[in-house]
């Protein structure tokens, strides 16, 4: 009943060991047939040809010479014999476990916390698998139907779970059998669960502190889309591990590659009409109609009608009636096309994409073929220059209506996290430009390479402090380009530092107070006491294909291997509970004037932010101490009392044992010397107890930075 899947294109077996399949993208494309909105993975195939020889991957013939990457549009459903076949070759036997041992070899193990994440991960993603084609029988997205009888409204939880039993009581045991038998990724779900408490030595690491990290492991937790679309890239590296051992993962593999459906023979093909848009010409001039995928964020693609007006492009979803996103043409900057010289960069193979630059975004398109691109491209620019006068002398200060959507642009990846009591969304500030469209960092493992990156992180950080919201309204144009040297942080290996190194002390503190600079220019106002910890939990970096807030950067990564604070509260920030694995990337130099040194943008700390470099790292920490400790102690010698900062108290632990005077004894090294001596002479006179306060938190915050 689903999509048919016609074997029209054939390949040898033994060509199948050089191919490499991974699932990067999850796609929302129009079910030409049925007339549905249709959920499917895209899986990429590639491999490399020596041959100058090559054909159209969308069904010519490809046995003079392959593609270097093609893909493949396949439902859950179409993909669940896979998932079955790995199922069984686990339980088979032992050396058949190597086909789902991502759990051990490619996921490293983060932190306890990644442990809960995974088993909660496999969950969702296999249910995801399903739901992809589970509603009905063409994986159309719809509302699932409810059976049995309905559930009271506004009972206790106790109560919901004894009426669940009920439910399952009344239903005979062979109908249970049987449904359990379709359901794929209940079946798999189980197998990955004994994985890891029976077969999986992941847990026996977590004891030994054995942490080594991998490309595939994050700490970050993804939505459960983007969560299934990395556990079937798993699984296809898997089951390719097992290819020459076994004559059925071979067939497998190759009816996935070699079999086309409707779904990749119509991709991206037609008018609007067939996305079921309708197009109206009443009320102004339509100047074009095209169809193409739509970046969301380079995980998720969405085949969409592209109309171009006089002064605007829109977007339609299939089936919609409303545009679901508006371009207006003079806020575009630019119009360019992506040649990529590797293919595997490309999220959707061979499919050409052409990127529209505007202030607050880019908008990444992709077509059926390289004419549709360029006439698409031509018309547009067209379009453009031909533009009135009073459009084109609009303020470009303009494009700051965009930037509440530029905010949550790309949010939807990421699971949305819990500060103060609330679900907040993740607000990811350097996504102008996507991975695959951003220059990478050559690394090779050796301390040049770690110091290049250090010397980028630093011109970042000093190229962020140079803005203020006056420097904004006068040159837009410079804000735009360190965007886009913000955004190849996504592709910075941060898993690949040395942690225990003062380069990557460097970066991670000069990445934190980027970002901070970043979320003020942003927030316009800046933090309040009251909404400071959401403000630290909610503005965030993608660094190296996994995700850090603010709060994840201080307490996770930066102080990872000190003491836990004492009654916090704002403005110091503990990080959400779901953020623990973030702890794996914990940097091993542990230096208690980290406290002073840290900008947290309340007005106890200095305004000026240093940019640490590896060769002054010493000085800049002593004197950023005696800086902050100079404005913030002070000396009652009537009273004995002597006053120490709030930070002082919250984190006393990190100064030794938590003991007062220990506490006071590390502080007097960063003091003036008038104060030293005048300390010294309370320490050591026996005439009466010495008192030690500790300030209260400051309730103000500063609206920007600087060097």
């Amino acid at each position: 009943d689903d999509v048919e899947l016609k074997g029209d294109i054939s390949f040898p077996l033994d060509e199948l060991k050089e191919f490499t399949i991974d699932v990067p993208v999850w796609a929302e494309i129009m079910h030409r047939t049925k007339r549905k909105l249709q959920r499917v993975y895209v899986l990429r195939i590639a491999k490399n040809v020596k041959s100058t020889e090559t054909s159209d991957e969308k069904g010519g013939d490809v046995k003079a010479g392959l593609a270097n990457s093609f893909i493949r549009l396949r439902t859950g459903k179409q993909l669940s014999a896979l998932l079955r076949l790995g199922v069984e070759l686990n339980s088979s036997s032992d050396s058949a476990y190597e086909t789902l041992n991502y759990i051990e070899d490619q996921v490293s193990p983060m932190a306890e916390g990644i442990i809960k994440a995974e088993d909660s991960s496999v969950n969702d993603d296999y249910e995801y698998l399903n739901s992809f084609s589970n509603d009905d029988e063409n994986g159309s997205i719809k509302s699932s139907k409810k059976t049995g009888k309905s559930m009271p409204q506004g009972i206790k939880h106790h109560v919901k779970r004894k009426h669940k039993r009920q439910l399952r009581r009344e239903i005979p045991i062979e109908k249970r059998r049987g449904k359990r038998s379709l359901d794929h990724h209940v079946a798999v779900n189980k197998v990955l669960k004994r994985t890891i408490r029976r077969k999986s030595p992941l847990r026996q690491k977590l004891k030994q502190g054995a942490f080594e990290h991998s490309e595939m492991a994050i700490a970050g937790e993804l939505a459960p889309t983007d969560q299934s679309c990395r556990t079937l890239s798993h699984f296809f590296a898997t089951l390719s591990k097992a290819f020459n051992s076994s004559r059925r993962v071979q067939e497998c593999l190759s009816s996935q590659i070699s079999s086309t459906s409707d779904f990749d023979s119509k991709f991206l093909q037609g008018d609007p009409a067939e996305l079921g848009v309708n197009v109206s010409t009443k009320s102004e001039k339509l100047r074009g109609e095209f169809v193409a995928a739509r970046c969301l964020w380079e995980s998720f693609w969405r085949e969409e009608a592209c109309l171009i007006y006089d002064d605007r492009i829109e977007f339609f979803a299939p089936s919609s009636k409303r545009a679901s996103f508006t371009a207006f043409l003079f806020d575009v900057r630019q119009i360019r096309t992506i040649d990529f010289a590797d293919q595997m960069i490309n999220p959707l193979g061979s499919y050409p994409i052409l990127a529209i630059e505007t202030a607050w975004k880019c908008h990444y398109l992709a077509f059926v073929d390289e004419s549709t691109r360029n006439n698409f491209r031509n018309l547009l620019n067209n379009v453009i220059f031909s533009l009135s006068d009073d459009l084109k002398q609009k303020d470009e200060w303009q494009a700051h209506f965009w930037q509440g959507f530029q905010h949550s642009a790309g949010s939807g990846k990421w699971a949305k996290i819990v500060s103060s009591k609330k679900s907040h969304l993740r607000l990811l500030l350097n996504r102008r430009r996507m991975p695959f469209d951003c220059e990478r960092f050559q690394w090779d493992g050796s301390t040049n390479s770690e110091r290049k990156i250090g010397q980028f992180v630093e011109d970042l950080l000093k190229t962020a402090l140079s803005f203020s919201m006056e420097t904004l309204e006068n040159s837009p144009a410079s804000f735009l380009r360190f965007q886009d040297k913000a955004s190849r942080l996504q592709n910075l290996p941060i898993q690949k530092l040395i942690h225990s190194g003062k380069e990557a002390l460097c970066i991670c503190v000069n990445l934190y107070h980027c970002l901070l600079q970043h979320s003020l220019l942003l927030s316009l106002s800046g933090p309040t006491k009251k909404s400071v910890v959401t403000f630290m939990c909610t503005h965030c970096y993608e660094i190296g294909g996994d995700v850090f807030s603010l709060a994840e950067l201080e307490c996770c990564v930066i102080r990872g291997n000190l003491s836990n604070g004492i009654y916090i509260k704002a403005p110091f920030v503990r990080p959400p509970k779901k953020s623990k694995a973030h702890y794996a990337y914990a940097l091993d130099t542990v230096d208690p004037r980290i406290n002073f040194l840290l900008n947290t943008c309340d007005t106890s700390k200095s305004q000026k932010v240093p940019i640490l470099s590896p060769s002054k790292m010493e000085e800049q920490f002593t004197a950023m101490s005696s800086l902050f400790l100079r404005k913030n102690c002070s000396i009652d010698v009537n009273k004995r009392v002597v006053s120490l900062p709030k930070i002082c108290e919250v984190y006393r632990n990190d100064f030794g044992d938590g003991d007062s005077l220990a506490l006071l004894h590390y502080c007097l090294q960063y003091m003036e010397e008038k104060d030293q001596a005048t300390l010294t002479e309370l320490i050591r006179c026996e005439s009466g107890s010495l008192s030690i306060k500790f300030e209260h938190s400051p309730d103000s915050f500063y609206s920007i930075l600087k060097v």
